[in-house]
């Protein structure tokens, strides 16, 4: 028995496990990647803006620009996401665990395969 994988059903796969969350902001959607599928450099971006919010000693960050900043980082459309977050740290923190939920989830599935 041989182990031959198509390229196009694991591209399919990595699609589901590691799919993108949509947000509906007006009659527009923005999509929010999953950390995974992130190139490189914008990867060690969200980690680093990341590392800043976990770090609770300091008291002068800005949780809501920083959660924003994640976001915008991870979204197809930074700008209209910028727009509907306005002044909304409830609503922008509420979304960032909405998608590292969903970024956990990903890195779960594969890890227990």
């Amino acid at each position: 028995m041989s182990n031959v994988f198509s390229l196009d059903s694991l591209r399919e796969e990595v699609e589901k496990q590691f799919a993108p969350l949509q947000l509906e902001i007006g009659s527009k959607t923005v999509t929010l990647s999953n950390l995974m599928r992130l190139p490189k450099l914008r990867r060690d971006k969200v980690l680093a803006l990341l590392k800043e919010l976990e770090n609770e000693e300091k008291a002068d960050i800005d949780m809501e620009a920083l959660s924003v900043d994640v976001l915008a980082e991870v979204s197809d459309n930074p700008t209209l996401l910028r727009r509907g977050l306005k002044d909304e740290l409830a609503l922008a923190m509420k979304i960032l665990n909405l998608w590292m939920l969903s970024t956990q989830s990903g890195e779960a599935e594969s890890s227990s395969d």
